[in-house]
């Protein structure tokens, strides 16, 4: 339904009324305040400026494309441009491009430092592109010229090979038929007045023809050509014919690959404008990047403030619960000194075994921490009604690391007890005390009748919380026991009848945090078991498996007692040892006796890079520290082997 007229009549009427009661109607400028235009931004006067040269140039290039390109005209005219005034036009085209590219980086990196909302930064974004493919298109006019001038320069380049035509003679050839005759007869007379004889008529000839020009000469000579120097120039002829086609055709393929080299050319300018965009989008991303970090940072900040007060009852809580669980760690270490000392009390007494209870408290004590081993020697979890599960070691059982921590600890207790029971039990070892006849210290393994064999192995561990039996606790719990513990070697050796001593050199404090004496560290340990077990022994051959810091234990006790040490010891194998790291000299004779098996992604035994300061290095078969001693210890033993039967 049509209401304007309706709408017309109310207007006439509002008219009317306020014309009644003097009502003045708004002014002509308060009329057109709706349609009033904007006042022009600095981003809208600039992209215009940009836009505007843009145009020019493309308008100029349009203009002169006809000049540009008159070459192609067969028909000369007086407006055609000359090479030098294109080369003047492709600088100036080349440097207005450059300019424009320049201005444009300059404007996108003005407009993303502009604080703006999303609608407008997008509309400012859209803009900027735009002449950006403005811009391309225009390069891409410029480009196109250049390349067919290019390819017409190639064209010319390839028809300057033209062959010249054959040279005629200029003067009349009854001029040189005269001319010839005259000089013929003067030359007779002058040969007859000298010498008397007659001269040959083809001596005049040759004197006719030095006397005339060169294009004449070579006239008059073709006149004279035999069948055979005819028939050697045609065969000249052809061959050069050959060889300007092939040169025609070299020449068509350099065309190609400048043409090709051309657009090589536009893609590389349009890659590289678009590796700006990319470039300046990086930047912007950094920029955005960084700002938010700072305002993460301020919030931090404000968050720290506001929580001040709960931060202190926090720390005061945290407090007081590690001083709960230091006290807890105190009563547990005095619990196990007090059951160590029970065991102590009665270690020297051959009638006694300890190995049911200890194994007895080492089990109770893991299945009190929810885990046991099963035959494979493989570490899982016990349900709820003492059955073996297939789920293995799972460290975070809290979420709190420091009893994730505590609880790895007790486990890792639990599991020394076990493998110093499996060593007595299963492979029927015997603890010996250090310091000798003491109740207070530690203690190492010895096979039976260990010093009356002929050879004796021993066994050092490394570092770190690993004890007696033991290569890698993490190996143990995570992967099986063959592979963490001493159990395979210990086996090994004694299936050859060989002596077995396991060294205990991590063990060097009481449980009231004093020094054990003699076993204060690994290196006064391993001195007290060479001096009061080992030197006693009636082994004459000795052989030495050290891993990581053991070593450094074993080149300082072959410094400390070099001659003793040198006549018994014949074979030392090193399993990833860190003795370089020991200010101890590598002297001449563990070069000899000793192999250094370190982690390497190479096969078992590879011989690897050894400086020349160090002993002899191979692959122990495996990248990993910890494995080194299980992956090469079938190498190890016959190395050994090879030492013992040798000695």
């Amino acid at each position: 339904m049509d209401i304007t007229p309706l709408f017309k009549a109310c207007i006439k009427t509002v008219k009317t009324r306020n014309k009644a009661f003097g009502i003045q109607s708004p002014t002509s400028e308060d009329k057109q305040r709706i349609l009033r235009s904007k006042p022009k931004t600095a981003f809208m006067v600039t992209a215009k400026d940009i836009t505007s040269q843009i145009t020019r140039l493309r308008d100029f290039l349009l203009e002169h494309r006809e000049k540009y390109l008159s070459f192609f005209n067969n028909v000369s005219s007086e407006d055609e441009m000359t090479d030098a005034e294109r080369d003047q036009i492709d600088t100036g085209a080349q440097r207005i491009i450059n300019t424009c590219s320049h201005l444009l980086k300059e404007f996108r990196n003005d407009n993303r430092k502009i604080t703006a909302g999303p609608q407008l930064r997008e509309y400012m974004e859209t803009v900027t592109d735009l002449i950006d493919m403005y811009l391309k298109a225009v390069c891409k006019i410029h480009s196109e010229l250049k390349a067919l001038r290019v390819k017409r320069a190639l064209d010319l380049r390839k028809l300057s090979r033209i062959e010249l035509p054959n040279a005629k003679p200029s003067i009349p050839e009854s001029l040189i038929i005269e001319n010839v005759s005259a000089i013929k007869e003067h030359k007779e007379n002058e040969l007859k007045k000298q010498d008397g004889n007659e001269v040959d008529l083809e001596e005049v000839d040759n004197v006719k023809k030095m006397d005339l020009s060169e294009n004449e000469v070579a006239i008059l000579a073709d006149e004279e050509l035999s069948a055979e120097e005819l028939q050697m120039f045609e065969s000249e002829n052809s061959q050069l014919l050959n060889d300007l086609n092939s040169m025609q055709e070299e020449v068509k393929v350099i065309e190609s690959k400048v043409l090709h080299i051309a657009e090589l050319q536009e893609i590389f300018t349009e890659k590289v404008l678009q590796q700006e965009q990319d470039i300046d989008r990086i930047s912007n991303t950094v920029v955005g990047a960084t700002e938010n970090v700072k305002d993460a940072n301020e919030q931090i900040k404000q968050a720290i403030q506001r929580n001040a007060g709960l931060r202190v009852y926090v720390l005061f809580f945290l407090l007081v619960i590690s001083f709960s669980l230091l006290f807890l760690d105190w009563l547990q270490v005095f619990l196990v000194s007090t059951k160590s000392k029970r065991i102590w009390s009665r270690a020297s007494d051959p009638t006694y075994c300890t190995t049911k209870i200890q194994n007895m408290d080492a089990v109770k004590t893991m299945k009190d921490l929810g885990y046991a081993f099963n035959t494979d020697g493989q570490l899982r979890k016990v349900d709820a009604d003492g059955q073996l599960t297939e789920e293995p070691f799972q460290f975070n059982v809290s979420n709190q690391h420091q009893e994730c921590q505590a609880h790895y600890e007790e486990l890792g207790t639990a599991i020394t007890e076990y493998i110093y029971y499996m060593l007595v039990s299963d492979l029927h070892l015997v603890r010996l005390p250090v310091p000798k006849d003491s109740n207070n210290g530690t203690f190492i393994f010895a096979s039976k009748d260990y010093d009356s064999k002929d050879v004796l192995v021993i066994l050092i561990h490394g570092s770190g919380a690993v004890r007696a039996g033991q290569w890698a606790r993490s190996l143990i719990i995570n992967d099986n026991l063959d592979m963490g513990t001493q159990i395979p070697y210990i086996k090994n050796a004694l299936s050859k009848d060989y002596g077995v001593l396991v060294l205990n050199p991590n063990d060097n404090c009481l449980p009231n945090g004093q020094k054990i004496p003699q076993s204060g560290s690994g290196e006064e340990h391993t001195k007290y078991v060479w001096n009061n077990y080992v030197q006693k022994a009636k082994a004459t051959s000795i052989a030495i498996v050290a891993h990581s810091y053991g070593g450094v234990l074993t080149v300082t006790l072959a410094d400390q007692l070099k001659k003793e040490f040198e006549k018994k010891v014949k074979a030392i194998a090193f399993t990833d040892s860190v003795h370089v790291y020991s200010n101890i000299k590598v002297t001449k004779y563990l070069k000899e006796v000793a192999i250094n098996w370190i982690s390497s992604q190479s096969p078992l035994d590879t011989p690897l890079t050894t400086p020349e300061f160090d002993i002899p290095r191979v692959s122990a078969g495996h990248e990993k520290h910890e494995m080194t001693s299980y992956s090469c210890m079938e190498s190890v033993f016959k190395f050994i082997d090879k030492k013992v039967c040798k000695h």
